[in-house]
């Protein structure tokens, strides 16, 4: 069956390592978008931390699709309507937060537009914020702040810092919440049972677009769900243990040296389905 939505993971996979996509890459996403097909970036950032990609791809030319904070919310490029969104209770968050302030490090949250944190200062906290491109206030308890919904909480800190507090900020929520070491520094919180996967589902039932019309892209633990439910999985050459189990191939190349554009046009499954230059 002809595959009608791509999806992305960014870091290590649509993204080279100086943080950009490739024109080879480009042209070949840009060119199956032309031909009818829908991509989707696939991310834990907010949305608006994917904006410059977006433009890149050229999405809102061809109504494509942000997948943010790890599946909680999905966004329509074209126009801005949110197709779906998932929130947090608020006094789960505020609970949480509450107890990770009582150790060394920063927790971030966003409204989409700023971040609020008990210690900008905090270790790759200003890196962070630079990424995504958003201000960002101090407040101090950030538990008695935030009293908006979220669709994600981040907990940054030193590896070494993360590696011994974790299971003591993790461990009275392990039921409510699932949590994701993504390189050294971070640590993700999302819903229980929730992830790009359950976003790929969010887009089965907003489009009516079977998830084995579905090819998608990740290098990373966080990705697993999603090459699990993509019709096609696909890890990079690059990617993390997790990411290769669950696919159901891996690149040829890695995300510095076109690994999805090689895919896209020479894997013989593929190529004459999904690209007609």
């Amino acid at each position: 069956m002809k595959p009608k939505i791509l999806a992305f993971d960014l870091d290590g996979t649509l993204l080279t390592t100086d943080k950009t996509i490739s024109p080879r890459t480009r042209e070949v996403l840009i060119a199956f978008q032309r031909a009818g097909g829908t991509v989707a970036i696939a991310s834990a950032r907010p949305a608006v931390g994917t904006a410059a990609y977006s433009r890149m791809l050229r999405l809102a030319d061809y109504h494509g699709l942000v997948i943010a904070y790890n599946g909680a919310q999905i966004v329509d490029q074209t126009n801005q309507q949110v197709l779906f969104e998932k929130t947090m209770d608020p006094d789960i968050v505020r609970a949480f937060i509450h107890n990770a302030e009582r150790f060394p490090v920063s927790v971030l949250v966003d409204d989409g537009r700023t971040y609020f944190s008990n210690d900008p200062d905090g270790y790759k906290v200003e890196h962070q914020r630079s990424v995504i491109g958003i201000p960002i206030e101090k407040h101090v308890p950030l538990a008695d702040f935030v009293d908006f919904p979220l669709c994600k909480i981040l907990v940054m800190g030193h590896g070494d810092v993360l590696d011994r507090v974790t299971p003591e900020i993790t461990a009275p929520f392990a039921d409510v919440f699932d949590f994701f070491r993504v390189g050294e520094y971070y640590l993700e919180v999302t819903f229980k049972g929730f992830s790009k996967a359950s976003g790929l589902k969010a887009l089965e039932n907003q489009l009516g677009i079977s998830r084995t019309q579905m090819i998608a892209f990740g290098d990373s633990q966080n990705d697993a769900g999603m090459l699990a439910y993509a019709g096609i999985g696909v890890a990079m050459k690059n990617g993390e243990a997790p990411a290769k189990a669950a696919a159901d191939a891996v690149t040829a190349y890695d995300n510095d040296h076109d690994g999805i554009a090689h895919f896209l046009t020479e894997n013989p499954a593929v190529a004459l389905e999904i690209i007609d230059f």
